[in-house]
């Protein structure tokens, strides 16, 4: 059973050389990876001559966004799992991939531990044996060092492009919890993961608040209450109020989802 390791881009040339490097020096080679470029304005018809070198196959036009990149991976490859790593994350080392792809064809999902890298600060985040919806409504999981069985993309329908930025997270929360996926976390660090993504941008917050709190709202609404009570990016969008503000934004926030 192959895997298919698809890598979004869009202007960040530097980026993508460094997640091909660390794709193409992994010691298994039972892999074909896939470069979906949003048409880089950085990227010249040599730096596609070196890719196809590498025997990594692309496409580079407009899309309506990284999660229609991402749908657009799945509907062009052909492997039985799917691993996204996106321009600018890498690979720790070259056993990195070994260390998932061993529990494959057991479990829907497998998935290990990332380091986060910003500037010249990190951190490694790892994860549960055993997944809850608590725990995933806080949390979730990390795509770049997840693989994922290509039958739920069948089943779920793929990336919702409804959110703009919290799209993988609804993707497995909807593997989890309405198809029953089966899971293996394996302990070890698989992938550094580049904190300047989308995700982690603190002007990103909000959305991020209003994305899932919409979603929540409509899939799991006895929870909503829990969400705003915990969840990290509720304590960051408010602990940078002032005192005065934070109280009264926040009464309207818990009754009325205003963020």
């Amino acid at each position: 059973m192959g895997v298919s390791i698809v890598t979004v881009n869009l202007n960040n040339k530097s980026g993508l050389f460094k997640t091909i490097e660390s794709v193409f020096n992994q010691n298994d080679k039972n892999w074909n990876h896939f470069i979906v470029d949003a048409k880089s304005l950085d990227m010249e018809l040599n730096d596609w001559i070196d890719i196809e070198n590498k025997n990594i196959s692309y496409i580079s036009e407009k899309d309506n966004g990284v999660y229609d990149g991402m749908n657009k991976g799945v509907n062009l490859t052909c492997g039985d799992y799917l691993y996204f790593l996106n321009s600018g994350d890498t690979l720790l080392n070259s056993y990195s991939l070994n260390s998932l792809a061993f529990h494959i064809p057991f479990y829907d999902i497998i998935y290990g531990n990332v380091n986060l890298i910003v500037g010249e600060t990190s951190k490694i985040y790892t994860y549960p044996e055993n997944i809850t919806l608590d725990y995933m409504l806080i949390y979730g999981l990390p795509h770049q060092a997840t693989l994922i069985k290509r039958s739920l993309f069948d089943r779920i329908g793929g990336y919702s492009t409804d959110y703009k930025i919290i799209s993988d997270w609804v993707f497995f929360m909807e593997a989890l919890f309405y198809q029953n996926a089966t899971y293996k976390h394996v302990d070890t660090q698989i992938a550094d993961f580049n904190g300047e993504g989308m995700s982690q941008q603190d002007g990103n917050v909000k959305l991020i608040i209003k994305e899932q709190i919409d979603y929540i709202s409509k899939r799991f609404p006895t929870k909503l209450k829990y969400y705003k009570f915990n969840s990290p990016y509720v304590k960051k969008h408010f602990r940078r109020m002032p005192r005065w503000q934070r109280f009264i934004k926040r009464f309207f926030f818990n009754q009325f989802n205003i963020v």
